[in-house]
């Protein structure tokens, strides 16, 4: 099996840990590129999200270099995610690449399907090696969101100079390449001590006491998918605001996936879901009540805005971005809503967001 999965952040590293631990050949897609979208958009159905449209190019371009089965996470509904591996299943064939999908639902939607799914992954491994798969992966996982949560609190306060050239993006290069290639489950952990080593000796100015903080909601592909979202979380970085994101991966594994982690996660949803209820009472798929309960946790915490992000006609985000400009007023809270699609350009996304700076830098200073 020549496996293939797409790019969401960092799930490339764990994706090809996991898999070529399992024995599989991994092919693992080019970065996003334009040639990624263009792919996608040219093949895709004009009315599908534009996630569906990028992980599409992801996956064609994965074919070229020989892959034979795709790898995608499904769904229940009614956000149309659950769809996308079988569309793109149809539409890889109908280009004429004989692609197989292996496309593993939730346990909500079928158990027995799922784990015969697993075992068609599992490749006949022993469970010792499935287990060692699956703690590498983890590990990368983990490590590599230890490493964004750290640049996000960093990046607002480097120095950028000509003597500085360690900076936060060579951090970000160099550890990512550092994890990708660590085998030993015990050095990937300790590259955490690199982390705070590189980032311990980077020029920065001091941090206020009370930095300006900004929160990420929305659609998990858009919040985690740089490429899809032009960066916003390095650029809000560079325009002086701490960022926080509603999801990282190795979290909305372990709050999904983990049987441990799933226990833990119920009192954290079942706080997110009374703090959305007065707004959203019930489950409108994806994410949509999640940004709204979030948003409502982020003012009490003392945020100074909210970044709502999500793919254009996504219905859950559709119906968390018609409410948030009540929950703004009554948090005395600034959202802005940024909707993406192959249409998006990228210096109209840099504008919003330095207005949207201007706007919560501004509000401190007549508060």
């Amino acid at each position: 099996m020549k496996i293939a999965f797409p790019h969401m952040g960092n799930i490339s590293v764990m994706g090809k840990t996991l898999f070529e631990n399992l024995g599989h050949e991994v092919i693992v897609p080019p970065k996003n590129t334009k040639r990624t979208l263009e792919l996608g958009t040219t093949y895709a159905p004009e009315f599908a999200c534009f996630p569906l449209k990028v992980t599409l190019g992801n996956f064609i371009e994965a074919a070229e270099k020989g892959a034979d089965t795709i790898f995608m996470a499904g769904g229940g509904g009614p956000c149309r995610f659950g769809l996308y591996g079988h569309i793109q299943k149809e539409i890889l064939n109908d280009l004429g690449y004989d692609i197989d999908a292996v496309i593993i639902d939730p346990p909500v939607v079928s158990i027995s399907d799922m784990l015969s799914k697993i075992w068609k992954v599992k490749n006949g491994s022993s469970i010792k090696n499935t287990k060692t798969a699956l703690q590498k992966a983890w590990a990368k996982m983990h490590v590599l969101d230890y490493l964004d949560k750290k640049l996000s609190k960093t990046r607002p306060y480097e120095i950028i100079s000509s003597k500085n050239k360690d900076g936060c993006d060579n951090i970000k290069d160099q550890i990512v390449k550092m994890v990708d290639k660590e085998e030993d489950l015990n050095k990937i952990y300790q590259v955490k001590e690199e982390i705070d080593h590189r980032i311990d000796n980077l020029s920065l100015a001091p941090r206020p006491k009370n930095p300006v903080q900004v929160a990420i909601v929305g659609e998990i592909y858009m919040v985690l998918e740089s490429f899809a979202n032009f960066d916003i979380e390095k650029r809000l970085g560079e325009m002086g605001c701490e960022v926080k994101r509603s999801v990282y991966l190795s979290e909305w594994v372990s709050q999904n996936i983990h049987p441990l982690g799933r226990q833990k996660y119920k009192q954290k949803k079942k706080k997110i879901e009374e703090k959305a209820k007065p707004y959203i009472k019930h489950f409108v798929g994806g994410h949509g009540r999640e940004s709204i309960g979030e948003a409502v946790i982020y003012a009490g915490e003392g945020y100074d805005g909210i970044i709502h992000v999500a793919p254009f006609t996504c219905m859950p985000e559709t119906t968390a971005q018609s409410v948030f400009p009540i929950v703004s007023e009554d948090f005395n809270l600034p959202v802005l809503s940024m909707i993406f699609d192959e249409q998006t350009g990228e210096a109209g996304t840099v504008t919003r967001l330095e207005a949207f700076t201007d706007l919560i830098k501004r509000k401190r200073k007549t508060a």
